[in-house]
């Protein structure tokens, strides 16, 4: 079998921004796109075993981007349904 099975149900990642390192990065990040009036789009792509984005991680992107800026496709959807959007090789 190619592809395994999936679950039923809504499982999230563990967090992954949890630093304070971290955390200053994406400030300094966050303003250099100020500085220089960049127009960014932060895209969060689904992926077979329709893990969705932790909230934690997701309202800390939110909250140095912008929640109009990212764009969450983690977890079931349209996208993870057809497995025909995926291409795995022996």
């Amino acid at each position: 079998m190619l592809f395994k099975s999936r679950s039923a149900e809504d499982v999230y990642s563990e967090p992954v921004i949890n630093g304070e390192d971290q955390h200053l990065m994406l400030l300094k990040i966050s303003n250099i796109f100020s500085k220089h009036k960049t127009n960014v789009k932060i895209v969060v792509s689904p992926l077979y075993d329709e893990i969705k984005l932790n909230p934690k991680d997701l309202d800390i992107l939110s909250f140095y981007f912008g929640e109009k800026n990212i764009y969450d496709f983690s977890g079931p959807s349209h996208f993870s349904l057809n497995i025909g959007n995926y291409y795995e090789k022996n």
